[in-house]
């Protein structure tokens, strides 16, 4: 393999160095869930940009408010799923107020 073929190696661009490079490909990589609604996850990141950092992110009116803003055939539990990952990747903290019937 020639200089130019390692740089061209495509999982050569997934490796990252430093401190993230120990917990190795598959701990920094996730599958992506099989149903994805754009309309609802940029709902869910608009919601979370305007949301005070100050207070927690109440689930059930944060589904509430997403449902009224975009027209999505996600569940209640693939959007709670999607809210608390987005609330954590801001680091805003979640009030789990949700019920399963």
């Amino acid at each position: 393999m020639d200089l130019l073929e390692t740089a061209l190696d495509p999982l050569d661009s997934l490796c990252i160095s430093g401190h993230d490079a120990a917990v190795g490909r598959e701990g920094i990589m996730r599958d992506l869930p099989i149903k994805v609604d754009a309309d609802a996850v940029i709902a869910i990141g608009n919601y979370l940009d305007d949301h005070s950092k100050a207070t927690a992110v109440s689930v059930s009116v944060a589904i509430f408010a997403i449902r009224k803003k975009a027209m999505t055939t996600l569940s209640d539990n693939e959007l709670e799923e999607l809210i608390v990952e987005s609330a954590a990747a801001r680091h805003l903290a979640v009030l789990l107020d949700t019920r399963d019937n």
